[in-house]
C-alpha cells in the first residue's frame, strides 16, 4: 500500500490555494486528520515520526557509501516528474552508467 502524501496534502477540496505555503491556515483550530499528513517533526514514540526512520537512515547511508566508490556515470535522460503519480519517480527512471 503507498500512501498518497503529496496527494492528500495538496488536494484543493480540502486546502484552497494547496500550492502556496500559508502557515496561518493552521491558525483556526484543529486539523481534520484525514486531510493532513503531517511529517519530519516530532517524537517517534507520539505517532509524529516514521517507527522505521532510524533503519531507513542506516540503509541509505550505507547504499550512499557503496554508491560513491562505485565508479559510475549518469546519461543524459529526462530526470523530470510527475506529482500525479503515485509513486512519483523520474520519467526515464535513474539510469547510471556502472563501470
Amino acid at each position: 500500500m503507498v500512501l498518497d502524501v503529496h496527494g492528500t496534502d495538496h488536494d484543493p477540496a480540502d486546502w484552497p490555494d494547496p500550492d502556496r505555503f500559508d502557515p496561518n491556515r493552521f491558525l483556526q483550530g484543529g486539523v481534520d486528520l484525514d486531510t493532513l499528513v503531517p511529517q519530519g517533526g516530532g517524537d517517534v514514540t507520539t505517532g509524529h515520526r516514521c517507527p522505521d526512520e532510524a533503519v531507513t537512515l542506516t540503509m541509505l547511508a550505507v547504499a550512499a557509501r557503496v554508491l560513491a566508490r562505485t565508479p559510475h556515470g549518469v546519461p543524459p535522460q529526462d530526470l523530470g516528474y510527475d506529482l500525479s503519480r503515485i509513486p512519483t519517480l523520474p520519467r526515464s527512471g535513474v539510469v547510471l552508467e556502472v563501470g
